[in-house]
């Protein structure tokens, strides 16, 4: 009998061993789940982050050509300005160029027609000379 009770004592302790690995591996168990959750939404937190993070990236790039646009835009139109301010001083240059060529012209035109209207006036006058001339031979010779 005594044997009996110890057979049933120690099963008794053996289930009692059982039912606590049971209840540390249910525990356990317990624990991974909820570090599995924690785990999960960590996991779930990051990539909301990751997301994010890309969003911002991709708003900052877009952010980052516009501002090369408008820096370009910029620079563009400096250069354009610059380009036309010197073309309208060649333009200028040349046209005060053609003025004093056109002056030059014109005061040279001004010299030929009083040189020709000074010989014209010479030649009137020789004319009149010779004439005055054949007269009073004409006169001298009756």
């Amino acid at each position: 009998m005594e044997r009996l009770e110890q057979q049933q004592q120690h099963r008794k302790q053996e289930e009692e061993k059982q039912a606590e690995i049971l209840r540390q591996q249910m525990a356990e168990l317990q624990l991974r789940d909820v570090e599995a959750t924690k785990l999960r939404e960590e996991e779930e937190s990051l990539l909301k982050q990751h997301w994010e993070l890309q969003a911002l990236e991709a708003e900052r790039k877009l952010k980052e050509e516009q501002r090369k646009k408008v820096e370009l835009g910029r620079f563009l139109k400096h250069q354009v300005q610059a380009q036309l301010r010197k073309r309208a001083q060649q333009v200028q240059e040349e046209l005060e160029k053609d003025r004093q060529i056109l002056l030059a012209l014109s005061e040279k035109d001004e010299a030929d027609q009083r040189l020709q209207s000074s010989r014209r006036e010479e030649a009137v006058a020789a004319v009149a000379w010779m004439k005055e001339v054949v007269e009073e031979q004409l006169q001298l010779d009756f």
